[in-house]
């Protein structure tokens, strides 16, 4: 898959993953890499990028996402 919009989230602690926002209003992807693997900064956020990758879906537990800080 590839997809194209604006930065809109960043991982805060160790730059993991990218939030890519939608043209649809409160709609966005993360794409996750391996941690150490690639370190994006906080200062990427509210710019464009292009991402390229295989589409996964991971389903969380509000318990889940809360002990995960999402």
């Amino acid at each position: 898959m590839h997809l194209e919009g604006p930065i809109v989230g960043v991982c805060e602690e160790r730059g993991c993953w990218i939030a890519l926002g939608s043209d649809q209003e409160f709609q966005s992807i993360r794409f996750k890499v391996d941690d150490g693997v690639i370190v994006f900064p906080l200062s990427i956020k509210g710019r464009m990028a292009a991402v390229e990758g295989v589409v996964s879906v991971q389903e969380l537990s509000v318990k889940a996402q809360i002990e995960a800080g999402e």
